[in-house]
C-alpha cells in the first residue's frame, strides 16, 4: 500500500479515487496512461510508480489534471464520491446495534483472561500433572 500513499501525495485526485468507489476507473486510467496497457493490474502499476524517476513522477502530476478533467466530463466528482461513501458508512453504523460487537468483545476478552488465569494460576499444567 506504500505506492498508493505516494500516488496520493503526487496526484491527489487519482490517489483519492484509488481509495474509494472509483478505484477501478483510476487503475484503468493509470494503466493506459503510464504503461500503455489498459489491462495492466495494480501490481504492474505499483512496480512502475515505485521505480519511477523524479521526471516520470512530475509527468504523473500532469496526468492528475487529465484525470480530473476526464472525471469532470463524466460529471463525476471523486472527492464528493469519497465523502458520500464515508457518510453512508457512518449512517449505517448509527442505524445498527452495537450489541453483537460488544458481546463478542466481552466474550473474547473474558476467554483470554480465563486462559491466562488457568495457565499461570497453576490450575492446569501443560504436562498433565496437577
Amino acid at each position: 500500500m506504500k505506492w498508493k500513499a505516494l500516488v496520493k501525495t503526487i496526484a491527489p485526485t487519482i490517489g483519492m479515487a484509488l481509495g474509494g468507489p472509483a478505484a477501478g476507473v483510476a487503475v484503468k486510467f493509470m494503466a493506459e496512461k503510464l504503461l500503455g496497457d489498459g489491462l495492466a493490474g495494480e501490481q504492474e502499476i505499483a512496480d512502475f510508480v515505485l521505480g519511477s524517476s523524479p521526471e516520470q513522477l512530475a509527468e504523473f502530476r500532469a496526468l492528475d489534471n487529465k484525470f480530473r478533467l476526464q472525471m469532470s466530463q463524466l460529471d463525476i466528482d471523486v472527492f464528493e464520491l469519497e465523502v458520500r461513501d464515508r457518510d453512508s458508512a457512518r449512517g449505517l453504523a448509527s442505524k445498527t446495534s452495537l450489541l453483537p460487537q460488544v458481546a463478542l468483545s466481552v466474550l473474547f476478552i473474558g476467554g483470554y483472561f480465563a486462559l491466562l488465569f488457568f495457565l499461570f494460576g497453576g490450575e492446569v499444567a501443560l504436562d498433565g500433572t496437577h
